[in-house]
């Protein structure tokens, strides 16, 4: 991750984190994860990636149909929300909507 960062065009898709190739076991459970299992499975990785590319350079997206063994779509963008709590407006604009916009050339 730390070579990939240092290349500027490289933009990064905060996703798949809950997926079953991840090893959180959840597809052998009768339960899916609860918020704060999700942060801490994941809340490491997503500030680790936030460091190293910074807020222009990333974006949150859904894994989903793909997610939901582990989680539910509304737990996870709970989590999503809370880690970048801190966040100014602006980058937590770019982080839900503004970069995707500007990666993928969408016109709005």
């Amino acid at each position: 991750m730390e070579r990939l960062a240092q290349a500027a065009h490289v933009r990064l898709k905060l996703s798949g984190l809950m997926m079953t190739l991840c090893g959180h076991g959840y597809e052998h459970s009768k339960s899916k994860a609860t918020k704060q299992e999700v942060v801490d499975r994941i809340g490491p990785h997503i500030e680790y990636a936030l460091k190293l590319f910074g807020v222009d350079r990333c974006m949150f997206t859904s894994n989903f149909p793909v997610d939901k063994i582990s989680t539910d779509f509304a737990t996870l963008y709970d989590v999503f929300f809370d880690l970048v709590s801190t966040y100014s407006a602006e980058d937590q604009e770019k982080l839900f909507y503004g970069n995707a916009v500007e990666f993928y050339s969408i016109n709005v």
